[in-house]
């Protein structure tokens, strides 16, 4: 049987440390019996890829923020969700200049808002402007990744920038220069989100169990202790932060809650929600059903591999 083909990009921590760690934790879920790869971990740029990876049979599962699997769907991918994470409402803000960003969310109408758009940004930038009575019309969405929307807010080419873990972190650190205007936790869930194509849950459904079983015990791992984590991932240079700057990465790892869960009835209510949002803002074209993407059979991770 084919190797499970697991994508791999820099904002979704668990799999980025599961590819830098795993070949030592746990070669039986790596190699078959006979020695041939049963796990394969395909690399590739970000998150809003992983739709078109799946599409074109270049990845079998892969992990994002809400919004990637509703725009795939839409767009006629045949996805499965797998799991999700626990809300993370820590993990995002609107962030702004401190001495003369916009005092609230309102004050946004007009501005340039630095951000990646098509990933979870896009929800919590609607959601909140939704709650205020405005839309995603009321505001320039710029384009930019994080160290580039770091710099651009702080030469005023943008007014405000949707950060996330580590450069959050950093921002929080700096309050003189940089003041968050809302979080995001209570507008989007927020959760990490796995998902498949509907063809590979079938025919990789042992492989998904033992591979996020797997998951379960590196989350576990990295709550006990995760300075060594946030080593690794500041000597990858993962979204651009430097060796030097392990200790925002150790302080995003540290926050984090690192559970998995299997997809249920309420976390399908988040993402219709969220799939009603984005075609209320004009992002959707049309309304999609998210049932349609639910498993035939759930998956069971809760046996977990011991680390070797």
């Amino acid at each position: 049987m084919a190797a499970l083909r697991i994508g791999v990009h820099p904002n979704n921590l668990h799999l980025q440390l599961a590819a830098l760690t795993w070949p030592l934790r746990w070669p039986e879920i790596l190699l078959t019996p006979d020695g041939s790869p049963a796990v394969q971990f395909v690399a590739y740029r970000e998150g809003r890829d992983t739709g078109r990876l799946i599409a074109d049979n270049v990845i079998d599962v892969g992990g994002t923020g809400s919004t990637p699997p509703v725009l795939a769907q839409h767009d006629g991918v045949p996805l499965v969700y797998v799991a999700a994470s626990a809300p993370r409402g820590g993990n995002g803000a609107i962030v702004v200049r401190a001495e003369d960003g916009p005092a609230n969310v309102t004050r946004l109408v007009g501005r340039r808002i630095a951000l990646l758009d098509g990933s979870f940004h896009t929800s919590f930038l609607a959601a909140a402007l939704e709650r205020e009575g405005l839309s995603l019309r009321d505001v320039e969405r710029v384009e930019l990744a994080p160290a580039d929307a770091y710099r651009a807010l702080s030469d005023g080419r943008v007014d405000a920038w949707i950060a996330m873990a580590p450069w959050l972190e950093r921002v929080r650190n700096e309050p003189s220069q940089w003041r968050v205007l809302t979080d995001i936790g209570p507008y989007v869930p927020n959760r990490s989100v796995f998902w498949t194509h509907r063809e590979a849950f079938h025919l990789h459904a042992a492989a998904l169990d033992a591979v996020f079983a797997a998951l379960t015990a590196l989350g576990h791992d990295i709550a006990r202790d995760p300075a060594p984590y946030a080593e690794q991932l500041a000597a990858a240079g993962i979204s651009g932060i430097s060796e030097s700057d392990a200790a925002a990465w150790q302080s995003a790892l540290a926050a984090r809650d690192w559970r998995l869960l299997p997809s249920d009835a309420a976390f399908y209510a988040e993402q219709q929600g969220e799939a009603d949002l984005l075609h209320r803002h004009g992002v959707l074209s049309h309304t999609i059903d998210i049932q349609q993407a639910a498993p035939p059979v759930p998956l069971n991770f809760s046996s977990t591999p011991h680390a070797h």
